[in-house]
């Protein structure tokens, strides 16, 4: 009898054991088919949210890499914790004709802080490589601390290279002196002196070489897309055309200035007693005049609506009605080689440069340029017409032409 209730309490415990192994393993598969059905549902959830979001029929034209859409996928599920790792998709939005940055989680949030558009990157880093500009900036001892270092700090750094023509010695900022006084006085001698020196130092490393003040304001990828249709090999002089002492007219130097490659060499080749205008010593006739002698072509820089792009006075003084009489010099516009308005018109969409910028100015235009996003405003605008097939560079290219002034 004893053995027989061993056997039936084995037996049982064999039953109990078979019981719970069988409900182990059901356990088990319910939360493999659980854990299978989530991963599937969130698959499916996340296709149909892209899917969703790249149809014609809702408006958007393009996918393409010039826009991230990332989403993050958090779940809990008590003793199940399943987290997708940060899904990054590149696509390019266009909602209701305004190209937009989005951050989606379980709607749309536009978020410019957390998504950036690499497509200005892009663009910026195109331009820089195919666009090599050389900028000479001149200032003076009495300025490095207030303006140049500044100027130093902000669009400078922009230029594929640059210097700042000074008597004055700093360590921080690269600089050449060509021994010539401080003074207004000796401004053509630097800025003569600064052309013969790119020519023997820098000539063939550059495309372009801009001259500008120790206050004036460039937004470089602006002035590389000016300069993008034209071939450095041609005598070109680009600039805010006054036409005015000089027979060819002359570019304003406050605005800044633009030589090609060609006229920097023809430039240095030229005697300065050819280029020297006596009826005036400011150093931008003086430039004027020999861009005249050495037959360089005058670039007209406004855009295709005949608004400026390089102007000689600070931003407030050209946008805001009903200052100019009071703070523009009032002889301006009857020097420009063009009609002026002032107000918003008074500027083009790709502005190139201001001057009269103090140094709180320069970090304001600055920030406003190169650091603030404006959600739906961000321009591919380059892209619509882009053909199959073709490089960015050539889109730019054409872009960049059909932007120009078709009066001149």
């Amino acid at each position: 009898m004893k053995y027989l209730m061993d056997y039936e309490l084995v037996e049982v415990r064999r039953d109990v054991l078979s019981d719970t192994a069988s409900r182990m393993s059901a356990r088990r598969r319910d939360v493999g088919i659980f854990v299978l059905g989530f991963a599937l549902a969130s698959f499916l959830f996340i296709f149909s949210t892209f899917n969703k979001y790249s149809s014609a029929d809702n408006g958007l034209r393009k996918i393409d890499s010039s826009w991230r859409l990332r989403r993050t996928l958090n779940y809990q599920k008590e003793s199940l914790n399943l987290t997708s790792h940060k899904a990054t998709v590149n696509v390019n939005l266009k909602l209701n004709d305004s190209l937009l940055t989005t951050q989606y989680d379980d709607h749309i949030v536009p978020d410019a802080t957390v998504l950036y558009d690499n497509a200005t990157l892009s663009v910026s880093e195109t331009l820089f490589n195919n666009v090599r500009v050389f900028c000479l900036i001149t200032t003076a001892k009495d300025n490095v601390e207030t303006r140049a270092i500044h100027v130093n700090a902000t669009w400078a750094k922009r230029c594929n290279k640059h210097v700042f023509v000074s008597t004055a010695e700093n360590a921080s900022l690269p600089s050449v002196d060509f021994g010539f006084p401080e003074g207004r006085a000796y401004l053509w001698n630097k800025t003569e002196a600064a052309f013969r020196y790119v020519y023997q130092n820098e000539l063939n490393n550059f495309d372009y070489f801009l001259k500008a003040d120790d206050d004036t304001y460039v937004v470089m990828d602006n002035l590389r897309f000016m300069l993008l249709p034209y071939n450095p090999e041609d005598a070109l002089y680009f600039g805010c055309k006054f036409d005015v002492i000089v027979s060819t007219g002359y570019m304003s130097g406050g605005a800044g200035y633009v030589l090609s490659r060609e006229a920097v060499r023809r430039f240095a080749n030229t005697s300065s007693s050819a280029c020297n205008d006596k009826t005036s010593p400011e150093e931008d006739v003086q430039v004027g005049k020999c861009m005249g002698v050495i037959d360089a072509t005058a670039v007209d820089t406004r855009d295709a609506e005949g608004r400026h792009r390089m102007l000689p006075f600070p931003p407030n003084k050209h946008l805001v009605p009903g200052i100019a009489d009071e703070m523009v010099n009032p002889g301006f516009t009857s020097y420009l080689a063009f009609n002026y308005t002032q107000g918003e018109e008074c500027c083009a969409d790709y502005m190139v440069s201001f001057h009269y910028v103090d140094k709180a100015m320069l970090y304001v235009i600055d920030s406003f340029m190169q650091h603030f996003k404006l959600i739906g405003a961000a321009d591919n605008t380059w892209k619509t017409d882009k053909r199959a097939g073709e490089s960015d560079l050539n889109a730019l290219k054409r872009y960049a032409v059909s932007r120009n002034n078709k009066d001149s």
